[in-house]
This record gives structure tokens, C-alpha cells and sequence, in this order.
């Protein structure tokens, strides 16, 4: 009996041992709100360690910030001020997920407001860790990719990230030690199949972001070449203020990236119409209020070309002293007036205006003979005509490379013709009346376009032969000779 007695006195004491551990694990979670709301500890303490490793991953970091895996993921600083000072009571409602796995809901007693945290082991994590735990990885040269829906990506779209860093990291004079860092510890790329998808990672709904706490991508794009602009231009400078004025942050990124969906030269050459025809001087956007009460369909194009101007004017190192120059905190930035804003004089940027050639890859001007003939058919025809290919457009027309296969599949394609099954074309092109446009399919993004709209000629698209749209489109716009594509109508 006394033998059966102490080894129930030693499983009571197991049981014990192991509810109290149950009972304290959740004031981790408690503690760490404790901390956050006071500011009186170290928060990298409740942190699960890989998580911060990635945060640090790539070296940048910013002035007056301790805690950069807080960014965009803290509680605002007025509503810690006034918990602390009694104004304000909160709750904190803990929920498992499973494998370890805790959402923490965040709120104010009688208020809307609300924060997610979320943890593993009762340590924070980025709310990435947990939603792609099960999504699909693999590696390139510079990115960690995770892929929600495989079928939306495709290998040309990671060789198209990779040659973007390259390109990118040669204009930022990136220096050896810089690219192999950036290829050991990667950039992480989370593609997400929708803006519902993002939210759910971010908090935001929007179509792509780049979130400075963990340097990841969370994007709908399979390349969002404006995101990655603004995460290696913070590479570039390593250590910087949180804030800089939208005009130059946006700006380069718009001149170097694009936008979403949107190469960079078709920005550029709208930014171009819009400086030239006055709707919208740079100079009236250089203040965060005057950039932010414009819409962005035009700020970010005109400060595209604007940023584009200073670095072909000053050249790269001068421009991210300008660059940096004009950042610092909230305060500051809001602070900056349009007179007490430095730059070049009007007329080096009217000369630049003067010389700016088209990007976007479509023009009308006959250029002698049509040249060969390299394609005749349902959607029309297609000659080769030197540096560029005339086309001549009875229907849309779509390019397939012959080798290429696969299950992706063409998100742009399905928003253009929902009714109709996508099976491996590379190009779209388009026309209308007033407008043309070229798409890649493999990266969903416009590559070269022409609008009325944006056009000084007002120019209607011209028509011979039955009807059929005439243009040329610049060779460079293409990867390959187009000779050499399965070429038919929709």
C-alpha cells in the first residue's frame, strides 16, 4: 500500500508540475502586452527567436526604432499613453490554433478598437509565420518564396525577380558583400491569391505591400518590381529614418519598379504626359500633403519621372544623399515645405523633358516597307520592320512559346476574358479605337501600351486593310523573336 501511495504522490505531483505550466504559459502572452503597453522591457525578450533573426536578417534598421519587428504590428502610442495613465482599460482575448499557434485579439473596453498578435509557444511571430506555414517554398538566388496558389506562379517570374535585383542592385552601386548577404539571407516574396488573402497577413487591404518589420513582400503580383524597389533602396542605406517624403520614396520606386502590374516604362511615359501638358506640376507634390491630396494615378507617375531625372542629373550617390536627406521622423517629414525643399533648377528639368524619349514601345509613324512578313492569320499579321514589328490587328492576338507547359495560370488572362480557359500564352496584345496594349502573361504586367488619353496627338489607332488596327511595337518589349511563337486570335 505504501508503495502504491508514493507513486501517487509522485504522478499528483507530475500532474501538478504540468498544470501549472499550462497556467503560466499564457502569461507569457499577458507579460508581453505588460511590456509592450509600459516600455519598461526588452520586447526582442518575447520574441521567438527565429523570428527575430529574420527580422534582422538583412541588416536594416531605423533611427529611434529598438524594436523593428513592432513596425506596422505595435498598439498606438496615444492609446499606450492613456492605458498607462488610467483613461483606458483593455482586454486581451487568446485563441489557439493548433501546433502551438495562439492569436491574441487586442482590444479597448467600450471602444472599436482592435490589434492581432500572434505567437508560437507563446513567443511573437509575424502573422506570416503562421498563414504560410503550409503554403508552397522554394528558393531562387536573392528570394524565399511562399505561393498560396501554385498555379498562379511560374519560373520565367522568379528568373524576372532575380534579374531585377541584379539590375537594380548595379544602379545602387550594391557592392559584393552587399549581394552575397542579400543571396544568403534572401528577400521573402509571399504571393497571395487576393487582397483578402493579403489582409489576413497584414492587417491592410490592398494589393501589395512591402512590410518593413520582417523585409517581406506580401503581394497579388507575381512581380511586384515596386515593392522590392523600396525594400532594396532601405538595403542600400542600411540604417535610415522610418519617414521619408512620399515624393522621393515613392517616386523611386515608381521610376526604378513600375507599379503594380505596371512596367516602369508605361509610369514613366505618363508621368511625361502629365508634367508636359501642366496637369499636374511636379513641384505642387513635393510636401507629404500636397503628395497624398492627388491621386496616385498621377503622383506617383509625374514623381517617377522626376526621381529618374535626378539620378540621370546628380547620379546615384548624390541622389541617396538627397534621398536620405530629405527623411527623418513623422514630425519632420510633415514639417518640410515646398521652398525649403532643394533640388535642381526648372531648366536642367525642362531640358531633360526636351529629350525624353517614348518608353512605351507603340508609335504609328510608318516606317518605310512593312518588311517580312513573319506571321499571317486569324488575328491579323505581323512583319518584321527592323527595330520593330508592325501589326497589323484583326482580333487580339496571343503568343505562345511551344515548349512551355504547365499548370499556371494567367490571372490577367481571366480578368480580360473570364469566359474563356487560359492554356499557356506568354503575350497579349489589344486593341481598340483609342487604345493599344501589350501584356505579358507569364508576369501578368502591361509592358507596352498607348492611350488616347495620355497621348498629345489625340490620335484615334490607325486603320488599313479591312479594318485591321495598325501600330509598331519596339522589339525590345519582346524576350524573344516573335517569329518563333505559336501566334493565333481570341
Amino acid at each position: 500500500m505504501r508503495r502504491i501511495y508514493d507513486v501517487f504522490l509522485l504522478l499528483f505531483a507530475f500532474s501538478t508540475l504540468s498544470l501549472a505550466g499550462q497556467k503560466g504559459a499564457p502569461d507569457q502572452i499577458d507579460n508581453f502586452f505588460k511590456a509592450l503597453i509600459s516600455g519598461k522591457n526588452n520586447m526582442a525578450d518575447f520574441v521567438l527567436g527565429s523570428e527575430l533573426e529574420k527580422s534582422q536578417r538583412l541588416g536594416i534598421s531605423y533611427a529611434g526604432v529598438p524594436d523593428k519587428f513592432l513596425i506596422s504590428y505595435d498598439i498606438d502610442k496615444d492609446v499606450k499613453d492613456k492605458i498607462n495613465s488610467g483613461d483606458l482599460k483593455y482586454d486581451v482575448k487568446k485563441e489557439s490554433l493548433g501546433k502551438g499557434f495562439t492569436k491574441a485579439t487586442f482590444s479597448l473596453k467600450g471602444m472599436s478598437y482592435k490589434r492581432e498578435f500572434f505567437f508560437l509557444n507563446n513567443r511573437f511571430i509575424s502573422p506570416s509565420l503562421y498563414y504560410t506555414q503550409s503554403w508552397k517554398n522554394f528558393k531562387t538566388k536573392y528570394f524565399n518564396l511562399y505561393l498560396s496558389d501554385t498555379s498562379l506562379f511560374n519560373n520565367y517570374s522568379a528568373q524576372k525577380l532575380d534579374q531585377f535585383v541584379d539590375a537594380l542592385g548595379s544602379l545602387l552601386n550594391l557592392n559584393k558583400d552587399d549581394k552575397e548577404l542579400l543571396e544568403k539571407n534572401k528577400i521573402i516574396y509571399i504571393l497571395c491569391r487576393d487582397e483578402k488573402e493579403i489582409e489576413k497577413l497584414t492587417g491592410f487591404n490592398t494589393r501589395g505591400m512591402y512590410t518593413l518589420a520582417f523585409d517581406e513582400v506580401i503581394t497579388t503580383f507575381n512581380c511586384h518590381f515596386h515593392e522590392i524597389s523600396h525594400l532594396l533602396m532601405n538595403f542600400r542605406l542600411r540604417t535610415l529614418p522610418l519617414f521619408t517624403l512620399p515624393f522621393f520614396q515613392e517616386g523611386f520606386a515608381s521610376a526604378t519598379g513600375g507599379r503594380g502590374g505596371l512596367m516602369r516604362n508605361i509610369i514613366l511615359d505618363a508621368g511625361y504626359y502629365l508634367q508636359k501638358a501642366g496637369y499636374i506640376p511636379y513641384n505642387s507634390i513635393l510636401t507629404k500633403k500636397e503628395f497624398a491630396s492627388e491621386d496616385a494615378s498621377m503622383t506617383y507617375p509625374v514623381s517617377g519621372l522626376y526621381n529618374l531625372f535626378l539620378m540621370n542629373a546628380m547620379g546615384i550617390e548624390a541622389y541617396l544623399k538627397l534621398y536620405r536627406g530629405y527623411s527623418g521622423s513623422d514630425e519632420y517629414v510633415k514639417s518640410l515645405q515646398t521652398d525649403s525643399i532643394k533640388l535642381p533648377p526648372q531648366t536642367r528639368f525642362r531640358e531633360f523633358l526636351n529629350s525624353y524619349n517614348s518608353l512605351s514601345g507603340i508609335s504609328f509613324e510608318e516606317k518605310g516597307t512593312p518588311g517580312r512578313l513573319i506571321y499571317e492569320g486569324s488575328a491579323g499579321k505581323i512583319y518584321d520592320s527592323g527595330k520593330f514589328y508592325l501589326i497589323r490587328l484583326r482580333s487580339n492576338m496571343i503568343l505562345s512559346d511551344p515548349e512551355k507547359s504547365g499548370s499556371y495560370k494567367s490571372k490577367k488572362f481571366e480578368e480580360i476574358f473570364p469566359k474563356t480557359a487560359y492554356t499557356g500564352a506568354k503575350y497579349l496584345v489589344t486593341s481598340s479605337e483609342r487604345e493599344v496594349s501589350v501584356y505579358n502573361l507569364y508576369t501578368n504586367n502591361l509592358i507596352a501600351s498607348y492611350s488616347q488619353g495620355f497621348s498629345f496627338s489625340q490620335r484615334n489607332v490607325p486603320r488599313v486593310q479591312g479594318g485591321m488596327y495598325q501600330f509598331y511595337i519596339s522589339k525590345d518589349i519582346f524576350d524573344e523573336d516573335l517569329e518563333f511563337l505559336q501566334i493565333s486570335g481570341i
